[in-house]
């Protein structure tokens, strides 16, 4: 019985086309019970013949039943628009809330009843339809299929819809990869990246491959930039870095220019693979397609070759800055003066720094910092404290830099003390100064005390970080056993699901070669090459470093050599482990040899080799070659401690007194008449001279 006071009734009854002509504003009432049931009175009208609809009439009233759980009455309304108000449906469109609300029930067979019915009259397929039938039936290749024998044409437009469902639903590609090539339809070039990345996400790098040359070699696809980024990055993601290369040159053959954020994170990807061949080709590459390097380009760049180890690269680019006189960040002249003292070169390091203070008047507390970090890893902790002190706003990284300083210096006293600073300012940064701590305690063969600070950090709940981890490899190498560090790595590979990379690795060669277990050492540096990682300047260093401290030279030369080939030059850290090894044989010349090599390898050497050198030359007692070096020293300009300028002056004065005390015994041996009155061969005179007031030369 229709209740004939409601208002939908009084506008059916008008007899005019309200539903023909938009007048949907009947759906515009308060309640949601009141809009159902005016959908179901309006259905009853039409099967007594009342109003006409059409398509959007019926797709409103069909969604507002479905969503809201009257999936039967959306379907009957669906028959009795079509049939008895004669609405004509241009497509699937009020079939779609039906299905999707089947789908979502996992309802499959009522779900098959409704396509059947929407695939009777030959609708017009829609994207929410395609999306739809990809999420019910999940699987691609039935999705064709059924599209196939329901006579739906499959065009590229079709294809495209299936493949984006496909792509959202995260379901293979594969089918429609094939139905794709069987029909030798052409591709967007949205299309052919969907289908390479499909395919990286399955493994299929082969298949991947394949696209990519077809989309490539398509000559109706339009290439543009943004076409060539996403290969780039999707070559990259395969680690097929000279794919990605090749990719570059393409684009700049094809006249594009590439973005500049392309070619940078290519030439990242270069550097994490230690390739530094890659890295200079893309960085020629940058310099054909664009017209100038940009300051924040060269500093990506700078940043890919440090990794690398090439310092020849990196001063190139640096010379670069100074003729097209730009104005380098204080974070850029820190990044170089941490490379020019990794590499032993802290007088290159202090003319940066010089520089930076006289081209930049703020943002200078990064380039303090790194200059303390450059004097601690050289051992020089009082210029350290010195550069420290004229730090304005001190910040936790400043006392992360001095606490590393006082680390190399085994002063536990001052880790702790930067230790308390950091957690005053920034409290959650107390794990990086704990990784200084474990060192100290390693370098002064502590190993109880660093077991107890890495155990502390493994209590709390941040737990440990990957440095935390290598801290703890590094002083169960200093302190002999470097089989414990084999165990910290299994720890963090099972307790991190960490991936060794060539760094970590390399903590394991120099806690073999510390302890003179060169063979294990070279067996760790074979594994690196093994697990397809490229060893850097730092590798090949430890490698060198454990094969001198055995006195393998032959074997350690061939190590340089390889070095070489690669186009990897040796730096300080290289000829001081020569250094080291032939000063402690006594052999003075070789030591002499390999500082002259040094010396062409860098004009400026570093602080630590002047300090061994010195220190060779007064185990000899050759006090005129460590004068020598000493004002060689302070020529080139590389800052000098207090302690090493007292040490100096210490043994200048013991010389000359031992010098003084052998010529006195000598004219005592020869009988020379002296200032005392009666000489005495045994040598009692010189405590009678005492006795009388004498004092020795």
């Amino acid at each position: 019985m229709l209740n004939t006071s409601s208002s939908a009734w009084r506008r059916a009854s008008s007899k005019n086309v309200i539903f023909a002509n938009g007048g949907v504003r009947w759906f515009r009432v308060p309640s949601l019970e009141a809009r159902v049931e005016d959908c179901t009175r309006v259905a009853d009208m039409w099967l007594n013949g009342y109003g006409q609809a059409n398509q959007k009439l019926v797709e409103k009233m069909v969604r507002l039943l479905a969503y809201h759980g009257h999936v039967d009455q959306a379907r009957d309304v669906i028959k009795i628009g079509q049939r008895k108000a004669k609405a004509e449906f241009r497509d699937v469109g009020p079939y779609v809330p039906v299905l999707d609300v089947l789908t979502k029930r996992k309802m499959v067979t009522e779900a098959r009843e409704v396509i059947a019915e929407m695939f009777e009259n030959e609708l017009r397929i829609t994207p929410a339809c395609i999306h739809i039938l990809v999420r019910l039936l999940r699987n691609t290749g039935e999705t064709l299929e059924l599209l196939r024998v329901n006579n739906v044409e499959l065009t590229p437009l079709v294809l495209r819809w299936v493949l984006n469902a496909t792509l959202m639903n995260k379901l293979d590609l594969q089918p429609i990869g094939d139905e794709l090539k069987n029909q030798g339809l052409k591709l967007d070039p949205g299309m052919y990246l969907c289908l390479m990345d499909d395919a990286l996400s399955r493994g299929k790098y082969d298949e991947f491959k394949e696209v990519s040359t077809r989309a490539l070699s398509d000559k109706g696809v339009t290439r543009n930039e943004a076409f060539y980024s996403k290969l780039v990055a999707l070559y990259s993601k395969a680690r097929d870095l000279e794919g990605a290369k090749a990719a570059v040159e393409k684009m700049l053959d094809a006249r594009i220019k590439p973005h500049r954020k392309t070619l940078m994170g290519l030439a990242d990807a270069f550097s994490r693979k230690n390739d530094v061949a890659g890295v200079r080709d893309v960085h020629s590459l940058a310099m054909q397609g664009a017209q100038g390097l940009r300051m924040k380009d060269i500093d990506r760049l700078t940043e890919s070759y440090m990794r690398c180890g090439d310092t020849a690269s990196i001063e190139k680019l640096l010379a670069l800055t100074r003729q097209g006189q730009m104005e380098p960040p204080g974070s850029y002249y820190a990044r170089l003066i941490i490379n020019y003292a990794r590499d032993g070169r802290i007088g290159d390091a202090y003319d940066l720094y010089e520089e930076a203070k006289r081209r930049r008047d703020t943002g200078l507390d990064c380039v303090y910092n790194a200059m303390i970090d450059a004097f601690g890893m050289n051992g020089q902790l009082g210029q350290a404290l010195k550069t420290f002190h004229m730090v304005q706003n001190k910040t936790p990284a400043t006392y992360e830099k001095l606490a590393k300083a006082y680390a190399l210096k085994k002063e536990v006293e001052g880790v702790i003390f930067c230790a308390k600073n950091v957690a005053l300012l920034q409290p959650r940064r107390k794990y990086n100064v704990q990784v200084h701590l474990i060192r100290a305690f390693g370098l002064q063969r502590n190993l109880i005390s660093a077991k107890g600070a890495f155990d502390a950090v493994k209590d709390e709940v941040k737990g440990p970080t990957l440095a935390i981890y290598e801290s703890m490899m590094h002083a169960y190498g200093h302190c002999g056993n470097p089989d414990g560090s084999i165990s910290v790595l299994r720890e963090l590979e099972e307790r991190m699901g960490f991936t060794p990379n060539c760094f970590t690795m390399t903590h394991i060669v120099d806690a073999y070669g510390i302890n003179g277990q060169y063979e294990k050492a070279y067996a760790v540096f074979e594994n690196i090459m093994e697990r397809g990682m490229l060893p850097d300047v730092h590798a090949y260093n430890s490698m060198i470093r454990a094969l001198c401290m055995s006195f393998k030279f032959g074997e350690a030369m061939g190590v340089l050599g390889n070095m070489l080939e690669r186009n990897l030059l040796p730096n300080g850290h290289t000829c001081r482990a020569f250094l080291s090894a032939y000063l402690t044989l006594g052999d003075i010349t070789s030591a002499c040899r390999i500082f002259e090599l040094l010396l062409k390898v860098q004009p400026k050497p570093g602080y630590r080799a002047y300090e061994m050198l010195i220190e060779g030359f007064q185990n000899q007692a050759s006090l005129q070659e460590a004068v020598n070096a000493f004002k060689d020293m302070r020529r080139v300009g590389i800052p000098t401690d207090d302690e090493l300028i007292d040490r100096i002056v210490a043994f200048k004065h013991e010389t000359a007194l031992e010098g003084a005390r052998e010529g006195f015994h000598k004219h005592l041996k020869r009988g020379v008449p002296t200032s005392v009155d009666q000489p005495v061969g045994d040598g009692s005179l010189l405590t009678e001279g005492r006795n009388r007031g004498f004092s020795t030369p």
